[in-house]
C-alpha cells in the first residue's frame, strides 16, 4: 500500500449525552448501515454493536459504516493481547469516537472526546464517509474560548481555541454557571458560544 495515500484527520469535541444522541441520529441519515461499536478492551471477542453510542457504557467507541466494510472483515482486525481483545478503532469504514468524559480534576467539568479517521485518499467511498462525518462536527460544533475562574468577574478570551469544538448542549450545560466548565486540561477552562440561529 502506498503510504502517501493514507490520510488522517482528528477533531477534539465536547459533547453531552444529549449531543451524542443527536450526532448519532444525524450520522444514521447518511446511511442506516452506520453502527457504533464498543472498542474497549475485554476478555471476550464479542463485537458489541449499537444503534446509538449512548447505548454503550464505554468511553471508547468506533463509528462503523457497514456499506464500506463487512462485519466479517471487521472481525479479522480483532486481536488478542494477553487474554484481552482489542478492536479496530480506525481504518476502512471505521472512525474512532472517544467520548467526552468527566474530568479527573473536578466533578463539575468535562474533558473533550475525539473523532479520528485514517483513510485512503484514493478510495472514494472512504473519503466521502470521512468528509460527511467531519462536516457534521463543523456544522454543529461551536467555537470555545479560554476563561479564568479565579476572579470575581471571569475574563473570557476573544480568541477561540484551535482544533476543538463544543456541541450545543455542552455549551449550554457547561457555561460557567455553578462552576460547570468545559476543561481542556488541568486548570485550562473554557466556555462556548452557540451559533446564532
Amino acid at each position: 500500500m502506498d503510504s502517501s495515500k493514507n490520510k488522517t484527520q482528528t477533531q477534539y469535541i465536547f459533547m453531552t449525552s444529549t449531543d451524542e444522541k443527536m450526532f448519532c441520529e444525524e450520522l444514521l441519515k447518511i446511511s442506516s448501515n452506520i453502527k457504533f461499536i464498543d472498542t474497549g478492551t475485554t476478555p471476550e471477542d464479542e463485537v458489541k454493536i449499537y444503534n446509538n453510542v449512548i447505548e454503550s457504557k464505554s468511553k471508547y467507541s468506533s463509528i462503523v459504516n457497514f456499506d464500506i466494510i463487512s462485519l466479517d472483515e471487521y472481525k479479522k482486525y480483532i486481536f488478542d493481547v494477553k487474554g484481552y481483545y482489542h478492536f479496530p478503532q480506525v481504518g476502512k469504514g471505521i472512525i474512532q469516537f472517544v467520548r467526552s468524559h468527566n474530568s479527573i480534576y473536578s466533578k463539575n467539568t468535562i474533558q473533550p472526546g475525539r473523532i479520528s479517521a485514517s483513510f485512503l485518499s484514493d478510495n472514494i467511498s472512504e473519503v466521502k464517509f470521512v468528509n460527511k462525518v467531519f462536516y457534521l462536527l463543523k456544522k454543529f460544533g461551536n467555537k470555545i474560548y479560554r476563561t479564568t475562574i479565579n476572579r470575581e468577574i471571569p475574563i473570557i478570551s476573544d480568541k477561540p481555541e484551535p482544533k476543538i469544538f463544543a456541541f450545543p448542549n455542552a455549551v449550554e450545560e457547561y457555561c460557567g454557571t455553578n462552576g460547570k466548565y468545559l476543561e481542556w486540561s488541568k486548570e485550562i477552562f473554557l466556555v462556548g458560544k452557540n451559533k446564532k440561529k
